[in-house]
């Protein structure tokens, strides 16, 4: 896992997403790059983010099919406290609950046709009890994205998935989202080679939480 760029950054009330802090002047962000040269690795430094999160924190991943989302979310989850072979992308359910040491929910939502139906699935309620979420595809909510959160953008190393113009929702093949794709064992051009990461902290909490979680995968 090697570093390759860091980033910090302030941005206003707002932003095109959903504030979910009243009274927020000002967001204070930071942006890491690194480049994972495997599924375990990239695993790796995921299982070192949930091992530092906490209660109704947000962690928002984006990128195009078989980028390797899933097997991210399923570090995450291990990070805090879930088997990993119980994690599966929920494409059809749309939300999976689970519990470690703090209740988590995974979504998935590849199929998710209007981003407000988000709230329908009680995601206000679940954080507010302290439940971690873990969105697959959260570009997908546009504005509704909760503003305070750890985003995380996977892409194939040397640029983007050749198939991703087609592959987005709604053009996936048999499963619909990773579950049904690339990285439930199907066979995507790139989908064993390296990836770029980025990960963007939105907020104090989250800031902090990428200085203890990168600084230790860094040398790792």
């Amino acid at each position: 896992m090697r570093i390759t760029r860091a980033a910090a950054f302030h941005a206003a009330p707002g932003d095109g997403v959903r504030s979910m802090a009243a009274g927020e002047q000002e967001t204070r962000r930071r942006s890491v790059e690194v480049e994972s040269s495997s599924p375990e690795e990239t695993r790796r430094l995921a299982r070192r983010l949930g091992a530092e999160a906490g209660p109704g924190q947000v962690f928002a991943l984006s990128g195009p099919l078989g980028a390797g989302k899933t097997e991210f979310a399923r570090g995450l989850l291990e990070g805090l406290g879930v088997p990993g072979d119980e994690v599966a992308s929920p494409t059809f359910t749309l939300i999976n609950q689970h519990q470690g040491r703090l209740p988590v929910v995974h979504i998935d939502l590849y199929r998710l046709e209007d981003p407000g139906e988000i709230w329908d699935l009680g995601l206000d309620d679940a954080l507010e009890a302290g439940a971690v979420a873990v969105i697959e595809w959260a570009e997908r909510l546009g504005r509704e994205l909760p503003a305070q959160r750890l985003h995380v953008y996977l892409d194939f190393d040397g640029g983007p998935h050749p198939a991703a113009g087609g592959a987005g929702p709604g053009g996936a093949g048999p499963g619909g989202g990773e579950a049904g794709g690339a990285e439930a064992g199907g066979a995507a051009p790139g989908a064993a080679g390296s990836r770029r990461i980025r990960l963007e902290a939105h907020g104090e909490a989250y800031v902090r939480l990428l200085d203890r979680a990168v600084t230790g995968a860094s040398g790792r």
